[in-house]
């Protein structure tokens, strides 16, 4: 909704259906409105979202005091940007257990034994995101460590493209290896995964990416040069559909390729998604990492050296390190808007850093939009693309300024109708 609220305002809303009977679950009592002016404030119930409500949903009732309701917008959700992380763990918890999915929808995780974090780690600054790196994920080598993300089919690979990083800083390694992330390929989830490990080897240690299918399929592994202990690297294990490749990079230099041999087939399976360590044939988290690792993310696509997470990238409008400020930056925003989310988290749209989504992070997509990584500006495109009003001339929400100057009017108005709207000085009740 796009709300102007007053000194003792309050706004309560409740949704009707075809009857114009109240739909349970979304009563007036339930209702939690954001207590603040602005554009595409969301409407919620209790934690229901509101929506998809196509056939039975056809007004919504206002319950207000002082306050005012310009306009209320529905949108379709998106499909997800292919580009956008499956999941991103980064170790920045002050305490606790979890380990949280900075991605969304989020797949949040649970460090197991003596799974911990520490101030160690390769960058200040992760610059893709252009989001602070206080803390990584510390592990001993002592079997059960790992950080859990338990049996997620959300993030299944399928058998579609991906990439999957992380930065490793390794104390030491042996031969039967160190599980680094993904889903462990092991006889007791029928040999079917995708994984980074490392590996002892002469003078340090080597880095694979390993896919499975199971059964006769092949058994890809993407190996790298020897690489010394005691240092940071970053990792990105990828499997290219397109070219039928699967690659390993380090430091953002391609270590190595091979063909894919599981090409078309899915690598779902009910294995756990984990850090650090993973479950065997014994049904224990073994293969435990020694050393710290940072910055896990899984992304539904094949991407280039130029967007991993130790690329530089100049774009603070670019929310999903794409490269590009576009529809998928902007629905970011509006999705979280007038949310609090966790300072810098840009995956939910607060580019600014202040822990709120609001107008500072829509100048920032605005002030970007249509460049590049590389350079170059695109057209703007219409309005209607993505913001569809559902009463009268609903303002459109880069049209800031235009906004402002119309509350202000109203405010110097507060008892002319607008848009159809009267400010309520008393309780009153409206539908739209």
């Amino acid at each position: 909704a796009d709300v102007d609220q007053g000194v003792n305002s309050r706004i309560e809303a409740e949704l009707l259906d075809v009857n114009g009977n109240v739909i349970p679950g979304y009563e007036r009592a339930n209702s939690v409105v954001a207590d603040q002016d602005g554009h595409a404030i969301a409407l919620s119930w209790n934690g229901n979202a509101s929506g998809p409500f196509a056939g039975l949903a056809t007004r919504v009732r206002f319950h207000l005091r002082d306050a005012k309701i310009f306009g209320v917008s529905y949108q379709e959700p998106a499909a997800p940007s292919p580009r956008k992380p499956l999941g991103y763990w980064r170790g920045e918890e002050s305490g606790g257990t979890t380990a949280i999915d900075w991605a969304a929808p989020q797949h949040h995780g649970e460090l197991r034994g003596t799974a911990s974090r520490s101030v160690f780690v390769p960058t200040s600054v992760v610059s893709l995101y252009q989001q602070p790196n206080s803390q990584s994920l510390r592990f001993d080598g002592n079997p059960g460590e790992a950080v859990d993300m338990v049996d997620v089919a959300e993030l299944d690979v399928g058998s579609g493209s991906f990439t999957l990083e992380a930065w490793i800083h390794a104390e030491s390694a042996d031969l039967v290896g160190m599980f680094i992330a993904g889903k462990r390929i092991s006889g007791l989830f029928s040999d079917i995964g995708y994984e980074l490990l490392a590996r002892q080897a002469e003078g340090g240690f080597t880095v694979e990416m390993a896919l499975r299918a199971g059964g006769s399929s092949g058994y890809p592994q993407a190996v790298s040069q020897v690489l010394s202990a005691g240092q940071w690297h970053h990792l990105a294990g990828v499997r290219d559909t397109a070219s039928g490749r699967v690659k390993l990079y380090v430091d953002g230099s391609l270590a190595a390729d091979v063909a894919d041999t599981t090409a078309g087939v899915t690598l779902n399976s009910l294995q756990h998604f984990s850090i650090g360590g993973a479950i065997q044939g014994d049904g224990m988290f073994q293969l435990p990492f020694d050393g710290w690792i940072d910055e896990v993310r899984l992304t539904m696509s094949a991407i280039e050296p130029s967007q991993f997470l130790s690329a530089p990238l100049p774009l603070i409008g670019d929310l999903n390190g794409d490269g590009y400020v576009g529809q998928d930056d902007l629905n970011i925003v509006l999705g979280n808007w007038g949310q609090n989310v966790p300072p810098g988290n840009r995956l939910l749209g607060d580019s600014s850093g202040d822990g709120f989504v609001g107008q500072n992070d829509l100048n920032h997509v605005l002030g970007d939009w249509g460049q590049e990584a590389t350079g170059g500006l695109a057209a703007i495109p219409e309005p209607a693309g993505f913001l569809t009003a559902s009463i009268g001339s609903l303002a459109l929400v880069w049209k800031s300024v235009v906004h402002s100057l119309r509350r202000v009017l109203s405010r110097l108005r507060s008892e002319r109708t607008e848009l159809g709207c009267v400010r309520a000085p008393r309780d009153t009740t409206s539908e739209v």
